[in-house]
């Protein structure tokens, strides 16, 4: 099965769930919440799963960050996250580079990009509106702004 192959599959039954169900009162916790957030695609839904975990959870128990966020400033991303949970931030230790995995030439665009692009778009959404919600829960400083 090629990976196209795979997406298409994933966003036919994402398709279906949402044609014929509601995430609306599902919990992490029920077995049919796991069988749909739990596939490939709705793995990637995390907005749903963090107003999941909000609902259990005191929200500034939370760190949520990016990739980009981390690449951009390592150092001060793992001081944050030590300062976060509660331990003592080391002024001796330097950043280390973080190795970029991707070198940007090597890959191609997949034929079904813009449709991930499509299912993935109101979950971006979803995860600026759970920001401007909860501000607490997100990393963000005026030179690393929370960005996807």
């Amino acid at each position: 099965m090629t990976w196209e192959q795979v997406v298409d599959s994933g966003l036919e039954k994402v398709s279906h769930w949402k044609d014929n169900t509601t995430y609306e009162g599902l919990s992490l916790f029920k077995p049919q919440r796991v069988d749909r957030m739990c596939t490939l695609l709705g793995g990637g839904a995390y907005d749903l799963h963090l107003k999941e975990w909000f609902s259990h959870f005191e929200p500034s128990q939370f760190l949520i960050l990016t990739m980009p966020q981390l690449l951009k400033s390592p150092k001060a991303i793992t001081d944050a996250i030590l300062e976060h949970v509660g331990l003592p931030v080391n002024q001796n230790v330097t950043a280390m580079e973080v190795p970029k995995s991707n070198s940007g030439g090597g890959y191609k665009r997949m034929e079904n990009a813009e449709k991930l692009e499509a299912f993935y778009q109101p979950h971006k959404q979803g995860l600026f509106d759970l920001k401007a919600a909860h501000p607490e829960a997100f990393y963000e400083t005026p030179d690393n702004m929370f960005r996807l």
